[in-house]
Order: C-alpha cells, then sequence, then structure tokens
C-alpha cells in the first residue's frame, strides 16, 4: 500500500515531493538551534515547495522577463 503511494506521488508530483523533502532536510538543521527558528522551518518548507512547483510545471523560478518589462515600463515616464 505505501508502496504504491510513494510511487504514485513520485510520478505526479515529482517536483513538489523533492522541493518539500528539500525544505524540510534544510529546516531540521534550524530546528535543533530553538523554536523561533521553526519559523524559518515552515518558511523553508514553502519555499521549497514552491520551486518544486515551478520546476514540475517547467516554469521559470523567477520570472525575470516580466520583471524587466514592469519595470521599463514604470521607468519610461521619467524619460
Amino acid at each position: 500500500m505505501w508502496n504504491e503511494l510513494w510511487t504514485e506521488l513520485w510520478q505526479s508530483h515529482r517536483g513538489k515531493l523533492l522541493g518539500v523533502i528539500g525544505g524540510i532536510i534544510c529546516g531540521i538543521l534550524y530546528l535543533i538551534v530553538g523554536f523561533w527558528d521553526t519559523m524559518i522551518f515552515a518558511f523553508i518548507v514553502t519555499v521549497g515547495y514552491y520551486i518544486g512547483s515551478k520546476v514540475e510545471k517547467k516554469e521559470d523560478i523567477v520570472p525575470f522577463q516580466d520583471i524587466v518589462n514592469y519595470l521599463s515600463q514604470k521607468w519610461k515616464m521619467f524619460r
């Protein structure tokens, strides 16, 4: 039963799964130190999920072109 569940998760959500696992591994290092680091742990897991989701969808992690276009439009009024 567990083997089928992990196989299904790995096949359909590989990027998210790897992102969360990476976030958990990095976050455990912070959990050892104290309470406030638990907040950092939650943040790391969330970032890992976000990056894994973007990788899974084959999207850019940070849409640089959209940012450049946005800033270019904003700075045109100063020319």
